[in-house]
């Protein structure tokens, strides 16, 4: 009940309509009545649907973007993450037998970056870098797999 004047508030009609249609017929007929309101309104009518389809796309666009963007930075760090291959560390480890010494030797041309590494085996079991041979020949130059 309303307080000011003491009648219960509306609500939305379940059952059929007074001319014996079903709720999902009116919705239908609404649907209908709208669709040619906007398409025989003449020329109004269809720049009217045109600029309110170009809106939904453009929502439509923009909420997909802002939800695939985090997910396609956080994939470009972890490739980021991946291709780390210098780790700094405080103590001294002993050489071992399956150790390597990665050294940074990158450097820029015209306005390329050139991504290099120097390469030091301390043992014969050292690990291979993708790409090479079994053959661990000093002063080799080697350019990564596609």
């Amino acid at each position: 009940m309303s307080l000011s004047t003491g009648e219960r508030p509306r609500t939305l009609p379940t059952g059929p309509a007074p001319g014996g249609r079903s709720w999902t017929r009116r919705v239908a007929a609404d649907l209908a009545m709208g669709v040619r309101f906007a398409f025989t309104g003449g020329r109004e009518g269809w720049t009217r649907a045109v600029l309110t389809a170009v809106g939904v796309g453009l929502g439509v666009a923009l909420l997909l973007l802002t939800t695939a963007l985090p997910n396609a930075l956080d994939v470009r760090h972890e490739r980021e993450a991946a291709r780390t291959d210098i780790t700094f560390i405080d103590e001294r480890l002993p050489k071992a037998d399956d150790t390597l010494v990665v050294a940074n030797v990158g450097s820029d041309f015209r306005d390329d970056s050139i991504r290099g590494r120097a390469l030091e085996p301390e043992g014969p079991r050292a690990p291979l870098p993708p790409g090479w041979s079994g053959s661990r020949r000093r002063a080799r130059w080697c350019s990564p797999p596609r």
